[in-house]
């Protein structure tokens, strides 16, 4: 992790909270990620509280912008584009993001 929280997505991570099932954090992303990465330990959710960006994944492009939660699933290959600085909550969850039964 950089040490000022800023550079590609992967690395302008910090994190907060942590425990066995989450981790939670922000982060403040204001340069693009240079390759498609993957993570395999879990499912990665993001919310946008301050600028936009491009997902790219095999899946397609995807645009998002303040206020849209991204959500990844482990082992996608993917990347941000970013347009501009961000502001952006970050859950890393490690056992599956499931939706509550309704």
């Amino acid at each position: 992790m950089n040490q000022h929280g800023s550079g590609a997505p992967l690395d302008a991570r910090s994190v907060l909270l942590s425990n066995s099932d989450v981790d939670v954090g922000i982060m403040t992303p204001d340069q693009d990620d240079q390759a498609f990465l993957a993570n395999n330990d879990g499912d990665d959710l993001y919310y946008l509280h301050e600028g936009s960006a491009e997902l790219q994944s095999p899946f397609g492009t995807l645009q998002a912008h303040p206020g849209d939660y991204l959500w990844v699933p482990r082992s996608l290959p993917h990347r941000f584009k970013l347009q501009g600085p961000a502001l952006w909550l970050h859950l890393e969850v490690k056992h599956g993001l499931r939706l509550p039964a309704q």
